[in-house]
């Protein structure tokens, strides 16, 4: 085994050495950007020519919460944290991590941002928020994934209209594609935040 292990390994080796570079699909992607209305080539991927693959990942989310519920271990959450010093922070820090979490989304059509990232930003200040207490999210997380869905519907039905436009499903026309996108971006963050945060306690029953 050890021996197969070291052939093995040195087989690949030797052809990631000898594989010759290929420019991939670079090229492409930076002749049509103009085209995605971002200028930010992540997010023209993830949004414009693979929003089928986010579209599902996102549903994937939806799916993951619908599941929690009967499948977590059932627990007792632990008591609310308290203190002014433990409070007063969480208080000042969740507004600050919510505000951050906009600018990233914001800037996502132009550089690295969008809404995964503006999502785990708000998911941690919900988080924080139920740690003392001030929870906003469903205790339910069949109810969280029914708030979620909505980021879903949002994504799914301007992937619908964009057939009036363009003939073709989630390809956005070119004179509306950043507005299209950073709605859709602002929809997806949300739900993807409130599932995060569902998902963090999920099974857990109030202390």
């Amino acid at each position: 085994m050890v021996l197969g292990a070291l052939a093995a390994a040195a087989a690949l080796f030797v052809g990631l050495v000898l594989l010759q570079p290929v420019p991939g699909l670079t090229p492409e992607v930076e002749r049509h950007i103009a085209e995605t209305g971002v200028s930010n080539p992540v997010t023209a991927v993830l949004l414009d020519y693979r929003a089928y693959d986010t579209l599902m990942e996102l549903l994937i989310v939806v799916l993951a919460l619908l599941a929690a519920e009967p499948l977590a271990p059932r627990i007792a959450a632990r008591a609310p944290l308290a203190g002014p010093v433990v409070v007063g922070g969480i208080g000042a820090l969740a507004p600050a991590l919510a505000v951050l979490g906009g600018y990233v989304l914001w800037i996502g059509a132009t550089a690295p941002g969008g809404a995964l990232q503006a999502a785990a930003l708000w998911a941690a200040a919900l988080i924080l928020l139920e740690t003392v207490g001030r929870g906003l999210v469903p205790r339910a997380t069949n109810h969280a994934a029914g708030l979620s869905a909505i980021g879903v519907a949002v994504f799914f039905g301007a992937g619908l209209g964009a057939v009036a436009f363009t003939g073709m499903p989630l390809d956005w026309p070119a004179k509306h594609a950043g507005a299209i996108i950073l709605g859709i971006e602002v929809a997806a963050a949300a739900a993807l935040a409130l599932g995060l945060a569902a998902l963090f306690r999920a099974g857990t029953a109030a202390p």
